[in-house]
């Protein structure tokens, strides 16, 4: 029998619509490359579009959803409500991807670059543009929530889900700026939310990070400053100083598997997100900390039921792989996805680790107060990770995650030597700046 979850997949099309026409979306890339003096004799780049990103719809009404889940979306959406250009500008930044594969020389990666600063320029024209059309029907939001939330429940044994707090779960996008989703139970349904940013945010990450890491016998004397340039974007958002249009990276991949390799780190990143918060709802966590609240040791307990939902997200994906014991070909295909999403995860936690840590160099060093993206709720992004290790049993054996702890702790490391005058500068708007 057919899973409903991925069935769900296909007949969801019919609730979603694009934010903008597919004509347009194509020219929208030889405009760039137009404007950036590209010439059919210069490197031409491959584009890779993740279509999904650009679909939209209107989350209260998804046929299975209940009455008391609608009211709770279309409540909380009323006291944060969106800013309809950062919704358009994210949408179309998370659809386009350049891959400038053979880049060799110096005046290729410049064009390049001005390539990709191009498209910037023309996405926040156009996310202007539609914002018009989008502020009239701001009920509609990215169905990336969604679509992660059908593949994680689509992996969840039927029978788990028959017997716990999962039967009746809606999700929905909500403007946060947190790393984190959160889950709430009602009376006889539950409801995840998740920052709408959160996707593009962690494609930027993870394209900052393979971009870095792909490029590492180009390195300079230079490198970690501009590592520092690169990523303050994200910084500032999580801190505050900055919207989302702000959001633009301008490290390029210099191959297609580069490109590849983003799309599904990123994809396995927000699904252990989701199951982590479908572990809150399965183990009625909502419902305990009513129980908590007050007591000595509430932050303590608050953790122990964060690492609870992670070991949650963890057992569900090593069962689906389980699943295929009797099938050699099937299960080395499924542990090699298992490994994949442990090293997802890992990059991910490194990641919460590095905003915190510099959000926090940067705030002590102009005389601000520091808050957490990921909340005084939950265990360090270290505690998480060395469990996640123990649980999974794996090595620290990626070359990637690798990498990326010691890269991360080299531009803590260069923040952490800034001046003030510097700092001040760096979270400056940019139309602010000399």
């Amino acid at each position: 029998m057919e899973n409903k979850y991925i069935a769900y997949m296909g007949t969801d099309n019919l609730l979603c619509k694009p934010i903008i026409d597919g004509e347009r979306i194509s020219l929208i890339s030889f405009q760039a490359m137009y404007m950036a003096g590209l010439k059919e004799t210069d490197l031409i780049p491959k584009m890779i579009m993740d279509l999904e990103q650009i679909q939209v719809l209107d989350y209260t009404q998804i046929p299975e959803i209940e009455r008391e889940q609608v009211d709770y979306i279309s409540q909380k959406l009323r006291v944060s409500p969106f800013a309809p250009e950062d919704l358009a500008f994210l949408a179309l930044k998370s659809l386009y991807c350049y891959s400038w594969d053979n880049l060799t020389f110096q005046e290729d990666a410049i064009l390049a670059l001005k390539v990709e600063s191009a498209l910037n320029h023309i996405l926040k024209k156009i996310s202007v543009e539609i914002a018009g059309d989008l502020i009239y029907q701001d009920s509609l939001l990215p169905y990336w929530v969604r679509l992660s939330y059908l593949r994680v429940m689509s992996k969840i044994p039927e029978e788990v889900i028959g017997r716990s707090n999962l039967k009746s779960v809606a999700c929905f996008p909500n403007k946060k700026k947190s790393f984190n989703a959160f889950s709430t139970m009602l009376q006889s349904s539950s409801v995840v939310g998740f920052n709408y940013a959160l996707e593009p945010i962690l494609k930027i990450l993870n394209r900052f990070l393979i971009h870095f890491y792909s490029t590492q016998d180009l390195s300079g004397s230079s490198r970690i400053a501009r590592a520092w340039g690169e990523i303050l974007p994200v910084v500032r958002y999580f801190n505050n100083d900055a919207s989302a249009s702000d959001l633009v990276s301008g490290c390029i991949l210099i191959s297609q598997d580069d490109a590849t390799t983003v799309h599904r780190l990123v994809a396995d990143q927000i699904d252990f997100i989701m199951m982590h918060e479908l572990g809150h709802l399965f183990h009625a966590h909502p419902r305990k900390l009513s129980q908590i609240v007050g007591i000595e040791d509430e932050l303590e307990k608050r953790h122990e039921l964060e690492i609870e939902a992670d070991k949650f997200a963890h057992e569900i994906y090593k069962s689906w792989c389980y699943e295929a014991y009797d099938n050699p070909e099937k299960l080395e295909t499924k542990l090699n996805e298992y490994a994949a999403l442990i090293e997802a995860v890992e990059l991910l936690f490194i990641f919460m680790r590095f905003v915190d840590e510099s959000k926090s160099l940067i705030n002590e060093k102009v005389g601000r107060k520091s808050t957490s993206s990921t909340e005084s709720t939950h265990p360090s992004s270290d505690t998480r990770l060395s469990v996640l290790r123990k649980l999974s049993g794996l090595e620290v054996n990626s070359p990637i995650v690798q990498y990326a702890e010691t890269f991360f702790d080299d531009i803590l490391c260069y923040i952490s030597g800034l001046s003030e005058e510097e700092i001040q500068i760096g979270l400056e708007p940019v139309y602010m700046r000399a």
